[in-house]
């Protein structure tokens, strides 16, 4: 386990996201009610930056802006136009104190394929 120090829990406000750079990837915060989600920050239709786009807090998704991709923030998975879309990368998120610490080698520990496929474990 390799935890990494993304941001501070006041970097990203209740029910709000933000994009940060971490060794060369883009990870995107999310912090629902408190509770801090990391996800990959690129959205897999065009290339977008999903901090541009909406957090529905109740659906516990991310909107992407360009072109209405919606992502699951605890699986990752994707959906485009009722079609499945593919997956970002999910990352484990620990608070410790104010720091959001993230496992960069933990991703999608159950992380659907476009086949429907959920894949093993990590």
């Amino acid at each position: 386990m390799a935890l990494v120090r993304v941001a501070s829990t006041k970097d990203v406000p209740e029910n709000s996201m933000k994009t940060f750079p971490v060794q060369g990837r883009k990870i995107l915060l999310v912090n629902l009610a408190g509770e801090f989600h990391a996800v990959g920050a690129i959205c897999t239709h065009q290339g977008w930056d999903l901090s541009w786009g909406a957090l529905a807090t109740r659906q516990k998704q991310v909107l992407c802006g360009g072109h209405g991709a919606v992502y699951d923030i605890e699986t990752g998975e994707g959906v485009k136009l009722g079609r499945k879309q593919a997956a970002v990368p999910v990352y484990r998120t620990e608070v410790h104190g104010e720091d959001i610490m993230i496992d960069l080698n933990r991703i999608n520990p159950r992380r659907q394929t476009l086949s429907g496929k959920v894949t093993q474990e990590l």
